[in-house]
């Protein structure tokens, strides 16, 4: 659904500022970001919040996240995650600014798109594999793709599921990545 007519013209110029900020980024590169840059960055992250965009907002928060370790010179820091995360970050506002601009609905919903979160009592389910990713000082992430084995509401025997567990790492913490998933929660 579009946003309110009275919300869309700050939305779009948000959009525009966001799109422009990261072509700055990626033309001049690295060596050119600045505090306006990375201001204009959590500007639109707040933004992204208020207009409840979770897709764009995790996006710029994981682009902020890896351009600041990028100036603080940190030796976790990833051009291959940073530049993943803006080139997300642009095709999304250029996308949505042209939806907004043409009033199209049905391409803003899919790239607003959020897989809805449903709740489920129990469900049989068998382990089909398992990746882990590890951004160390950052989070330990496990992705498990599970195969339901029984009908149980929405979900029916047969049907593929994943669940992802994301762990933060906080500093100072000496846990092996698969510690994390013997750990109580």
């Amino acid at each position: 659904m579009l946003p309110p007519a009275a919300d869309r013209p700050k939305l779009r110029t948000t959009l525009d500022q966001l799109s422009a900020a990261v072509e700055d980024l990626l033309l001049g590169g690295l060596t050119t970001a600045s505090d306006a840059t990375k201001q204009t960055l959590s500007g639109a992250m707040q933004e992204a919040a208020r207009m409840r965009l979770l897709r764009l907002g995790g996006t710029l928060r994981v682009a902020t996240e890896e351009l600041g370790r990028f100036t603080r010179q940190d030796t976790n820091f990833s051009r291959r995650r940073l530049t993943f995360f803006l080139n997300r970050t642009w095709l999304l506002s250029r996308g949505m600014a042209h939806a907004l601009q043409t009033s199209d609905e049905k391409e803003y919903d899919r790239l607003t798109w959020s897989p809805p979160a449903q709740p489920l009592p129990k469900v049989d389910v068998v382990c089909v594999g398992v990746v882990k990713k590890v951004a160390e000082k950052a989070f330990v992430m496990f992705d498990f793709r599970l195969r339901a084995l029984a009908d149980s509401g929405p979900v029916k025997a047969g049907q593929r599921l994943s669940w992802s567990a994301v762990f933060p790492v906080k500093p100072g913490q000496d846990i092996p990545p698969e510690g994390f998933l013997h750990l109580p929660r």
